[in-house]
């Protein structure tokens, strides 16, 4: 499971915990990020921005893209091009029919997830073993009440 990302300085890890391991570079230093400490990623411009459960956020100088690919194995799923979300910190999902939807975080963080995601995001969620049973789905026909 160990990969590396030519001259990207970005490396995944297994660890003898459960979650593996993300090393790259912050502030040119390298840190080291447990998977299962990430909530989601945000994609400004050509900056990645994790935003971890303990609060904290790391900005990484590499594309939102790089980084789909290093997480593509776990439980991480693109909702949308500007976030990746961790399947395991989704408490809420709401989705107008066909049209778009919600993701809402256990941080209260809400993410828009893209009309083209709406299909694949579900079927990944259901097959994902680790994500949250008590996730309450709302599907509707009309858009959201402000």
């Amino acid at each position: 499971m160990k990969r590396r990302m030519n001259k990207n300085c970005i490396t995944l890890y297994p660890t003898e915990s459960p979650s593996p391991v993300l090393w790259m570079l912050h502030k040119n230093k390298r840190v080291r990020v447990f998977l299962e400490d990430i909530i989601y990623l945000e994609s400004q411009a050509n900056y990645t921005i994790f935003y971890l459960k303990n609060g904290k956020n790391i900005i990484n100088s590499r594309t939102m893209g790089l980084f789909e690919n290093v997480l593509g194995q776990e439980s991480f799923f693109r909702v949308h091009r500007s976030f990746i979300v961790n399947l395991n910190y989704i408490d809420q999902i709401s989705i107008i029919k066909h049209t778009s939807g919600i993701i809402e975080l256990s941080n209260g963080k809400q993410i828009f997830l893209s009309r083209r995601k709406i299909k694949p995001f579900l079927e990944e969620f259901a097959n994902c073993e680790e994500s949250n049973p008590q996730v309450s789905i709302q599907i509707t026909n009309h858009p959201f009440a402000a």
